[in-house]
């Protein structure tokens, strides 16, 4: 496989993973819209990975239009992940 057909390869792998992002993030609000604890533990799930959470982290904590509230939050839920794994220790 040439570098051209590669990289066709990943641009339409890449289109396809946008549109499922894309559906994915119009289910989730459409459902959390209607049911608010969903919502909540679709979130927790989703922070539950650690790479997933720490790229979301440095995000919230460089944007400069995220508000002070927002980046205590995230660093409480950070915390909290933090003592439950030592306490799985």
């Amino acid at each position: 496989m040439t570098d051209k057909e590669l990289l066709d390869k990943l641009d339409q792998l890449s289109m396809r993973i946008n549109t499922l992002a894309d559906m994915q993030l119009l289910v989730m609000e459409e459902m959390g819209d209607r049911n608010p604890m969903f919502q909540m533990k679709a979130i927790a799930t989703i922070l539950s990975y650690d790479e997933i959470r720490h790229d979301f982290t440095e995000f919230i904590n460089t944007s400069e239009d995220i508000s002070d509230k927002m980046k205590v939050f995230m660093q409480d839920i950070n915390e909290m992940i933090l003592d439950k794994k030592r306490e799985e220790e």
